[in-house]
């Protein structure tokens, strides 16, 4: 059984996975938290329906867990830097 530490550094390591792709340098300034959920939830939605049938090929729901955790840091992330579309100036989250 792996321990919290391995878990985290699994979706850590997923995150950076995505970010060395292309496509997720251009989504993460893109998606909005909305398609991040969206996102989430179809990872989600992919992880019970392969407990619900258990299922082994593919991906596991713990590996599916991962993605989604790791979008969940990308969702955060995002929100950390969000960019007002009118003035495309970053704005501040804090407050």
């Amino acid at each position: 059984m792996k321990t919290r530490e391995q878990i985290v550094e699994d979706i850590l390591r997923e995150r950076f996975r995505q970010d060395g792709l292309y496509v997720a340098q251009v989504c993460d300034e893109t998606n909005t938290l909305n398609d991040y959920v969206a996102y989430i939830i179809a990872y989600l939605g992919r992880a019970v329906d392969k407990c619900a049938r258990n299922q082994k090929e593919g991906l596991s729901p713990a590996e599916m867990l991962t993605k989604a955790a790791s979008l969940c840091v990308a969702a955060i992330e995002s929100t950390e830097k969000a960019v007002d579309p009118v003035t495309e100036t970053e704005e501040t989250t804090e407050g």
